[in-house]
Order: C-alpha cells, then structure tokens, then sequence
C-alpha cells in the first residue's frame, strides 16, 4: 500500500513539477485530504463496487471540476477508476513528504504538558534552523503524560527534554557515581 502511494504521489509531483505548480498542487490536495476526512460518506461513496466508475467520475467532475486543478482533478478520477480511494490519504502523505524534502521543509512536532507560547516556538525554530539547515515547521502537540519539559520529533528521531528524562538520568548518575549517599 506505501509503495503504491508513493508512486502515485511520486507521478502527481513530478507531474506538477514538470509545469512548475508543486505549490499549487500541495495546497489544493491538501484542502481535498481535508475534506475527504470531514466527509468520510464521500469516500464511500467513492469507494463502492455498486456505483459505476463512470458515475463516480461523474460526481468527481460535478464536485471539484473548475476548483481544483485539472492534473488534480484527473489524479482523483484515476485512483477512483483503480480502486484505490482507500489510499488517497497516503498518497497526500507521501505528496507532502517529496514536497518537503524538495523544498528543504522540516516539520517538527513539540511535545509539551501546556501550550507553548509564540516567542518559544520562534526561539526552538531558529534553534532548530541552525542545527538542520532546513526551512521548520513546529506543531505543538499538548501531552497530558508531561510532567515538563519537551519532547522533539521530527524525520524518524525523537529528542527526550522532558522532567521525566532529566530525573531518570538523575537517579542513574546518583545511583552509580554516589553509592555512599
């Protein structure tokens, strides 16, 4: 299923690519993906053996024809024609992932016990821009399990601030360099 979202995706940006509109393309199959899952019927609508594939593409082109593009617009009706609608949130996953790695985007997720406040997340992106090079992206993401301090996660790799962390860390080095305390 991965692999097939990403040649799907892979051929859409290379697509968009060709004619210069990888930004247009993200936004729009971004907002698509958004409303695909606030509208879960619609996908089942998209994705049942009793309805007709040419009637499926019908209501493809009466929903979204003239507002989003026609590469777009033909890569929905080709996933519907195939029967793979079932992957179309992966698909914009994998869109999203080309789209960042060529554009040089990092998005992180910060993990905290309270909302952190704009001057943090500006002070942690340009901390982050300087380690990575990268344009960042921070979502802060609330967890309730945080005691304090922050958990980091971006491509694949977690970096452990918390309270938690720091007082394991603690209690090992108390534990095995002061025995006599």
């Amino acid at each position: 299923m991965k692999n097939l979202s990403k040649e799907y995706a892979r051929a859409l940006f290379e697509l968009a690519e060709e004619e210069n509109i990888e930004n247009i393309i993200f936004n729009e199959f971004s907002e698509l993906s958004k409303i695909f899952e606030d509208n879960p019927g619609y996908i089942k609508i998209l994705s049942s053996y009793v309805i007709s594939k040419s009637e499926k593409v019908d209501l493809i082109d009466k929903t979204f024809k003239f507002k989003i593009n026609n590469h777009l617009l033909n890569f929905l009706k080709v996933v519907v024609e195939n029967q793979h609608v079932y992957i179309f949130k992966n698909c914009f996953r994998e869109y999203e992932n080309i789209y960042n790695k060529k554009n040089n985007i990092l998005i992180v997720t910060a993990y905290t016990s309270v909302c952190m406040t704009q001057e943090q997340i500006k002070k942690l992106t340009l901390k982050l821009e300087s380690l990575t090079q990268k344009k960042v992206f921070i979502l802060n993401k609330i967890d309730c399990s945080l005691i304090g301090g922050i958990k980091i996660s971006y491509g694949g790799k977690c970096i452990d601030l918390s309270l938690e962390i720091y007082f394991k860390q603690l209690h090992y080095n108390l534990g095995t360099n002061n025995t006599n305390l």
